[in-house]
Parts: structure tokens; sequence; C-alpha cells
């Protein structure tokens, strides 16, 4: 028994380590790299969760309609029963179910770049703490639409997500490993390679300074605008196979606080602009708040508060620490070197500064 604990204990940190780490290297692509503090980050993560809870259900639906008991079942209130028998179809369905697999993580990622787009655009001219307050602003507004237009994802109550992954036979918690540690891997990997590549480099110099990057011909907003919609394109996946994952969307989940905040707490301890730094934050991070879910009514006796509360006041002095005693995090960025003429390394590390 207590090894059936510890064990569902590890799978549920690494799913959530690799859910963080999605979002986390977003985050790091948009402020750590380029320097746009995305204080919307939740957004994006919504964005593709509406689109787990929205789309495949209702393809499935659709295609199995004349199978069900009642054609005529509402998708929203008589979801529960739709689900019921539409599994049970999925299963022996492979090809549909990883058609709507790859369909809704596709269609989430172009959810999350528009919304990115929409998000950034009318602001990206804006100095870096009024695009802030837009940010918090549009994740808020995209969190209120999904809790009370329910034909989206339920609204409040949330809606129920298609067994895409029955068909394997495999336990639900190796489906899961799958697809969302495999997924964070991509991700990981395909960030490392974008931001070893030159276009690294340029992500970096208009973070140190707009004005140098403009004065060799960079057109900043321009870059800017990409990054927001990549990064943006990212987290939408994070929120995507979340909802997978708990076979569920709940719009009101998807608030700042486990959205943009958690992951901005990661990425700090971590050391922004590091990959390995944004690693080693997200991973004590998502170590720590399971250690405190699993421990805090144990300990209830020796705090003056409630333990609802003892996440929350530990976000804030983690955050006040870190930046009093180590603002460059764990593993802080390593400056880049830079080649001279002929291909001879110069003596020295460069690190591009701000004049």
């Amino acid at each position: 028994m207590i090894e059936q604990t510890f064990i569902q204990a590890l799978i549920d940190v690494v799913l959530f380590l690799s859910l963080y780490t999605i979002v986390t290297t977003a985050l790091n692509y948009q402020y750590g790299y380029t320097g746009i503090p995305n204080f919307g980050l939740a957004f994006a993560v919504a964005g593709g969760a509406y689109i787990t809870g929205f789309l495949p259900g209702r393809i499935a639906y659709l295609i199995y309609k004349s199978q069900l008991p009642d054609p005529n079942w509402d998708y929203v209130k008589d979801n529960a029963m739709i689900f019921m028998k539409v599994n049970q179809l999925l299963a022996k369905d492979p090809a549909l179910s990883l058609t709507l697999l790859i369909l809704t993580l596709v269609v989430a990622m172009g959810v999350g770049a528009l919304l990115g787009f929409v998000a950034t655009f009318p602001a990206v001219r804006l100095r870096a703490d009024f695009l802030m307050i837009v940010l918090i602003a549009f994740a808020e507004a995209v969190r209120i639409i999904g809790m009370n237009y329910e034909p989206l994802a339920g609204g409040t109550l949330g809606i129920g997500v298609p067994k895409l992954l029955k068909w394997t036979g495999l336990s639900k918690n190796v489906q899961d490993l799958i697809l969302v540690a495999g997924l964070a891997i991509v991700v990981v990997v395909f960030n490392w390679f974008m931001l070893h590549s030159p276009y690294g480099r340029l992500l970096r110099a208009v973070r140190e300074s707009e004005y140098a990057a403009t004065a060799v011909g960079k057109d900043v907003n321009r870059v800017k605008m990409e990054v927001m919609v990549v990064g943006s394109a990212i987290a939408a996946i994070a929120g995507a196979i979340h909802g997978f994952y708990l076979l569920r969307v709940i719009p009101p989940a998807y608030t700042r606080y486990d959205w943009t905040f958690w992951p901005w707490l990661m990425l700090m301890l971590g050391g922004r602009g590091s990959e390995l730094g944004a690693l080693a934050g997200t991973s004590s991070i998502i170590i720590i708040r399971r250690l405190v879910s699993i421990y805090k009514h144990a300990i209830q006796a020796f705090i003056p508060f409630d333990v609802v509360w003892l996440e929350r006041m530990a976000m804030g002095i983690a955050f006040l620490v870190i930046m009093i005693f180590k603002p460059d995090g764990l593993i802080p960025e390593k400056p880049f070197k830079i080649k001279g003429l002929h291909d001879k390394e110069l003596s020295e590390d460069v690190e591009v500064t701000d004049t």
C-alpha cells in the first residue's frame, strides 16, 4: 500500500513537472531571452485547455451520434452520458483517436498563437510596465469568457474530455506519462535548438538594448510579436494536455496564481535565460509544492493560521528571498562567446550590455 502511494505520488510529480516545464520554457523564451514581462501567461494555457474541452469531444460526438442511445442528447448538459458511450467506441478506433489528438494539439497551438498576437499587437510598442498590465487584463478576460460561455468549455462546472489513448490498453498513468512527458521533452529540445541559433542571439540583443538592435537594422517590434506568438503557442500545449490528463476542462482553474505566478517563481528561482536554470527551478518548486500538499495538515498545530494559506504565503516569501539573496537564480545564464575574424575565439567571454 505504501509502495503504491509512493509510486502514484512520483507519477504525479513527473506529470506536473512536465506540464510546468512546458509553461516555464515558454516564459523563459519570452522573458528570459527577450525581456517581455508576460504576466498574462495564463491566457495561452487557458486557450489551449478550452480547445481540448471544445473540439475533440464534439467531433467524436458528431461522428458517433447515430450510435448513441439518444441522438438528441445535449452535448454540455448530458456530457457524462455521452462520453460513457463515446469512450467505448474510441477504444476500438485508434485511427480516429490519434487524429483527434493531433488535431487538438495543432488547433490549440494555433489558438494560443492567435491569442498571443491579439494580446500583443495593439500594445507591443508600449513600455514594459504598461505591456505587463495589458497582458494581465487579457488573461483575466480569457478566463472570464471561459467561465461564462458554457458552449466553449462548460462554464464554471467544466466539461469532460474523451479518452483518446484508451485504445492502447495501457493504464491511465502510463498514457499520461507518454503524452505529457513526451511533449515536454519535444518542447525543451525544440527550445534549445532555437535559442542556440543566430535567432537566439538576436533575442538576447533585443533584451539587452532595443536601441542597439534597432541601430543595426532589426525590427524590434516584429521580434517581440514573433516571440509572443511562438511562446503563447508553446504554453497552449500545456493547457491542452492538462485537459487530457484530468479528462476534464474547468475554466475557473486557469488562474493567474496557478499558471502565471508559479511559472514566474520557477523561472526566477532557476535563473532567467538559462535552460538548465528553468528546469532546476521548476523541479524544485514542484517537489516543494507536492510535499506541502501532502504534509500541510500534519503541521497545522504548529502554525498560527489556516494551512490553506500556507502555499500562497510560501510563494510570496520565496519571491522575496530569491530577489534579495539570489536574483540571478540557482543556475544563472552563462555569457555567450563571440568569435573573432578567421574563426579565432576571443580570449574573454563577452556579454551584450546596454550602453
